[in-house]
């Protein structure tokens, strides 16, 4: 599964447990972030409201006016309460998941400098860089659709080959509680079908004191 996320979730083996997503702009890699810089915090309890001048150019910088202008238009106050909290995924919680990251080179958001350094300490899979700001879906739509696809496409042959390898594991395990039921007497001949979603198609041919039995 693919999740596309606008906002950054400070890996655990990067940073701090007191690390949040406002201290992700006080790092050197974060300096520039036009978002945090430009908010206004108003109310009780506080929220953020990002003014339109703002929004245009931290957000939506390659996108076209029309497009800008309807962006900007849906655009809510935010709570500020979450900013300050710490932020931080199990580790162990992701493993066994492939990383991808799309790369957008005039993101005033989560600056460049900054999206590198998550990057190479998180190994991806693979990274797409896309020249425009940090709505790509709205800027370089049909581009961010072509990078999705080859995440997805790569994604889905590498939980096929995952799967490949459990369905090899689990057969193992079958012809060995085969020979421990048969002991020295067992001989086997096996076919595997590697496309087989299950253990269905796995045949074992074995040899009782010359005679053949088969078990499918």
């Amino acid at each position: 599964m693919i999740l596309w996320i606008s906002s950054v979730t400070p890996p655990p083996c990067v940073y701090s447990a007191a690390d949040s997503l406002l201290d992700l702009t006080k790092l050197p890699e974060g300096d520039g972030e036009q978002v945090l810089a430009n908010v206004v915090v108003e109310g009780e309890p506080p929220v953020a409201v990002m003014p339109a001048a703002a929004s245009r150019h931290a957000l939506y910088g390659s996108c076209t006016e029309d497009v800008a202008a309807w962006a900007i238009a849906w655009q809510c106050p935010q709570p500020v309460s979450p900013l300050p909290v710490a932020v931080s995924i199990p580790r162990g919680a992701l493993n066994g998941i492939n990383r991808y990251y799309v790369l957008c080179t005039r993101d005033r958001a989560i600056p460049p400098p900054l999206q590198r350094r998550m990057i190479a300490e998180n190994t991806c899979a693979d990274v797409i860089e896309l020249d425009t700001d940090h709505t790509p879906q709205l800027s370089m739509t049909n581009e961010l659709a072509k990078a999705l696809h080859r995440f997805a496409t790569h994604s889905s042959a590498s939980a096929g080959r995952l799967a490949d390898r459990k369905g090899r594991a689990d057969f193992r395990k079958v012809v060995q509680k085969e020979q421990q039921t048969a002991g020295n007497s067992f001989a086997a001949v096996v076919s595997y079908n590697p496309d087989a979603p299950r253990l269905d198609n796995v045949c074992l041919n074995w040899r009782y004191a010359g005679n053949t039995r088969r078990r499918q």
